[in-house]
Parts: C-alpha cells; structure tokens; sequence
C-alpha cells in the first residue's frame, strides 16, 4: 500500500471524466505542487496523545527528503484538531 508519495510540477487535469468524488481531494492536491502527499496517517485511538503521529511525520519527512522534496504536505479535516496541531 502506498502511504505516500511525490506530487509532480504540473496539476492533474480535472476533466469532466474524472470521478466526482476525487474532483475535492485532487483539486487541494493541485494546491501542494512539489510537495511530499502524505497520503494516509493513523493510529489507534488507545495510542493517541503519545506523538506517535509527530513520530510518523519525521519519518515522511526524511523519506520525502530522499526522494528530493523539500516540502511536505497532507490534507485534515477542518474538524479533527489533533491533526492540524
């Protein structure tokens, strides 16, 4: 499964082909161009407040960095503040 990968230079065309119901995620990915995509990042709700996520987050980073990406970037929901800390 892949978690992550690089967002590329150019945005993706959105067609009038393309799935309505990725239209809204791959129009803020057209927002983080050149970045690293975190894709998905989760833990168990017994484990959260122990900055496992912070922990995940530095290992993106250093596997973006090898990759040649000097940003990184995911996309929260407005409502899940634990995330966006």
């Amino acid at each position: 499964m892949q978690i992550s990968h690089g967002i590329g230079s150019e945005p993706e065309e959105i067609g009038d082909d393309f799935p309505a119901l990725f239209r809204p995620l791959q129009e803020l990915k057209n927002k983080a161009l050149d970045s690293w995509y975190v894709n998905v990042l989760a833990c168990y709700p017994e484990n959260r407040g122990e900055g496992l996520g912070s922990k995940l987050l530095e290992v993106a980073d250093e596997i973006a960095r090898d990759a040649g990406y000097n940003t990184m970037s995911l996309i929260v929901a407005d409502e899940n503040v634990g995330a966006r800390r």
